[in-house]
């Protein structure tokens, strides 16, 4: 009986951060929004509710992605698949992939931070400067993968080095080992979290039952990565349901300074 009320009391919550999330989008978005990720399937194994909210609003999305995931050979079948999630996601979206051998996809390897601003400078330029909005992942990179922290420190380079920055940084936030696979479930705390810490840097942007299959579907166009335990992740990751966003601030000195200097 407890279980079915807080599974009842999860869906209200997930049900009030969802109407929730179109004035967010409204209100913290600018109309055209630049995604950094490291890898093709980022976008949606983490990414999902912030990408699909800015669909169902009508606005624009480019999605940067600094390598085509060759880590174990399957470069160039990951680079079709993305193309296919691209086209998925419908006009409104674009897509420029990065093959630079000093960003090498690796678990192990933390990218030179310089190298990864380059590339990010050169897609803000190729827009003609029109992106107003920058979302990428925090410090922890989400799974504690290095590809996905070098993107933050960058990130948090370009942000201190801007007097007035005309982009806002967005960084998704991580959670806990027990928060990140409680599924919509975890939505009763983010709601608490909301109204008792509530902060004008930190908001929730969440997908009801119909945006998640539609997630889900979307996910399984990375038909290579589709191993079993993806399964699971679809069913059991709060990211699949919730993004908690977190504007960067300047002089958040919680990722590795050494990186910058750093030749990998």
């Amino acid at each position: 009986m407890t279980v079915v009320l807080y599974t009842l009391i999860a869906q209200w919550a997930l049900e009030k951060l969802n109407r929730q999330s179109s004035e967010d989008v409204r209100s913290q978005f600018g109309n055209l929004t630049l995604l950094v990720i490291a890898h093709p399937d980022d976008e949606t194994m983490f990414f999902g509710p912030t990408i699909l909210n800015l669909i169902y609003n009508d606005k624009h999305l480019v999605i940067l992605c600094l390598t085509d995931g060759n880590a174990e050979g399957y470069g160039k079948r990951r680079e079709r698949e993305l193309a296919q999630v691209v086209r998925a996601l419908g006009p409104n979206v674009s897509l420029s992939i990065i093959r630079d051998k000093f960003l090498p996809d690796n678990m192990n390897v933390r990218w030179a931070v310089t190298r990864v601003v380059s590339h990010i400078e050169k897609v803000i330029e190729k827009h003609a400067n029109m992106i107003q909005t920058l979302v990428t992942f925090d410090s922890q990179g989400v799974s504690g993968h290095l590809n996905h922290q070098s993107i933050y420190e960058a990130i948090q380079t370009m942000r201190n080095s801007l007097a007035a920055p005309k982009i806002k940084f967005l960084a998704l936030k991580s959670v806990s080992i027990w928060r990140k696979y409680t599924s919509f479930l975890d939505s009763v705390t983010a709601v608490i979290s909301r109204e008792l810490i509530p902060s004008s840097r930190i908001f929730t942007l969440s997908i009801n039952l119909p945006g998640y299959l539609n997630l889900k579907h979307i996910l399984e166009l990375h038909a290579s990565q589709m191993v079993w335990f993806r399964y699971l992740y679809m069913m059991f990751s709060r990211y699949m349901f919730l993004n908690d966003l977190e504007e960067v601030e300047k002089n958040d000195k919680s990722w590795n300074s050494r990186a910058i200097f750093s030749s990998k």
